[in-house]
């Protein structure tokens, strides 16, 4: 599945009844409204060029360990890409429970953010 994302274009999905009932056996609304997002959502973006919102200021992003939160390695097992507010930065000067040295293994410019 190709990931495409437009900051131009905003969508909601809701699939379900005016009156509180059920859809069915096993059917919930994300299962049964994801399917025509997803549709709809290719449609709409078809030839826009992707592009996403500018980062506000004073947003910093950097690798953290999943476990403990403290900086990680780009790629390292169960690192998460965040966002932090300067300020509140995790502690650079920690080591993360994976091992990794929080200072020198952290690149809080990389670009490297994965979409999921």
């Amino acid at each position: 599945m190709v990931r495409r994302y437009n900051a131009d274009v905003v969508t909601a999905a809701w699939i379900g009844f005016d009156q509180e009932r059920s859809l069915g056996e096993n059917e919930e609304g994300g299962r049964t409204a994801l399917p025509m997002w997803i549709y709809f959502i290719q449609e709409a973006l078809r030839d826009r060029p992707e592009h996403r919102l500018p980062e506000p200021p004073g947003v910093v992003r950097m690798w953290v360990s999943r476990t403990s939160g403290l900086p990680a390695s780009a790629g390292a097992p169960g690192a998460l890409f965040e966002a932090f507010l300067e300020g509140h930065l995790p502690d650079t000067g920690a080591i993360a429970a994976d091992g990794e040295l929080a200072g020198e293994s952290v690149d809080p410019t990389t670009d490297d953010e994965p979409l999921f």
